[in-house]
């Protein structure tokens, strides 16, 4: 089916579907959405390089779809399409839809609102945007209010940061992205993000992530992924799966409570205690195979469990802990030392990121 031919008039409930879209001003991505779900069908707008895609839930992308089996153009090169088996309503669909997308397009140049992915994020997730202009952000991405996203934030190589945006994207993750600061914020949706990063972070990159929340409110989102930041380390290699005593990608909901201590302490007031400092002396004397060590033994009952979970054979890890203790002056291995070890540990990554959100 190619291009938009006269026929039989167009039925009443269709007509009144994208009429309302138009009347609210509806962005392209959110016609595409909103079509895609009202059908149950896949949906998919192409415009001068740009492609809004959905499938029959509504879950957007911007890829073409395999399976499109009608199609339509416009005079202006808007190309819309539907999946699934075509019956005889779909040309007027097709034809509305057109329409629909094309005054939309029209009315976003006029008012110059055809907002780049950056700039959309930008609002979703600043908490001094109003909550009409996030939820306009969101319609313009094609998303509901209400839709459950993640906020991300990724500290690391631009490069890698990219590289792990796009094995997201990959996995079945719509990945939205902006730079801000030092940071990336990374808004995600998709049901497996946990996962796929636990398969491969980039070597360098440290996350914060989010609980899930709806995609208004982004901005309380973001606050969690920064304190979730706080408590993260650098990605030491680029396939995992990681140990949480990492914190290669620290969740908020792992936080509980302890995000006070991100809020209260200082690096000034962090460098004066006396087994951060010993932590220091620790790590620059025996390089960064100690600081994975001491990562593991804090969260393990034995050094035989230790090394098990290292890899790494148990008289290796005991000489390791046996060096570390010369220099705190306690034992490591018994409950007080683990406390105390994993107290400084915790105060060191606070005192780490730190520079990274001020």
């Amino acid at each position: 089916m190619t291009g938009l031919v006269a026929g039989d008039s167009v039925p009443v409930h269709i007509l009144r579907f994208f009429d309302a879209l138009t009347c609210e001003r509806a962005s392209a991505a959110h016609i595409v959405a909103a079509t895609s779900r009202w059908l149950g069908r896949a949906v998919a707008v192409r415009y001068a390089g740009t492609v809004h895609a959905a499938d029959g839930t509504g879950s957007a992308g911007h890829s073409w779809p395999e399976h499109i089996s009608a199609t339509s153009s416009t005079a202006d090169g808007v190309v819309v399409g539907l999946g699934g088996a075509a019956d005889d309503e779909d040309w007027a669909v097709l034809q509305r839809l057109a329409l629909c997308v094309t005054l939309a397009l029209d009315e976003a140049a006029r008012h110059g609102s055809l907002m780049s992915e950056q700039r959309t994020v930008d609002v979703l997730t600043t908490d001094t945007e109003s909550r009409a202009a996030r939820r306009s952000a969101a319609a313009h991405l094609g998303l509901s209010a209400e839709q459950p996203a993640r906020v991300l934030l990724a500290h690391g190589p631009a490069s890698r940061i990219t590289r792990l945006a796009e094995a997201l994207r990959r996995g079945g993750v719509r990945v939205m992205s902006a730079p801000r600061h030092q940071l990336t914020v990374m808004i995600t949706i998709g049901p497996r993000v946990a996962t796929l990063l636990q398969q491969g972070v980039p070597t360098g990159v440290q996350l914060g992530i989010s609980r899930e929340l709806p995609v208004i409110d982004a901005p309380t989102a973001v606050v969690e992924a920064l304190a979730a930041l706080r408590f993260s380390q650098p990605s030491p290699r680029d396939r995992g799966p990681y140990l949480i005593e990492e914190g290669v990608a620290f969740e908020y909901w792992r936080l509980r409570g302890y995000e006070a201590l991100a809020e209260g302490m200082t690096p000034e007031l962090i460098d004066r205690m006396h087994d951060v400092r010993a932590l220091d002396r620790v790590l620059a004397e025996s390089g960064p195979d100690m600081l994975r060590t001491l990562d593991v033994v804090v969260a393990s009952t034995s050094i035989r469990q230790a090394a098990r979970a290292l890899d790494t054979h148990h008289n290796t890890v005991a000489h390791r802990v046996a060096a570390a203790e010369s220099v705190f002056g306690f034992f490591l291995t018994d409950c007080y030392g683990r406390g105390r070890l994993y107290l400084a540990i915790v105060l060191r990554r606070l005192r780490e990121s730190h520079r990274l959100t001020h």
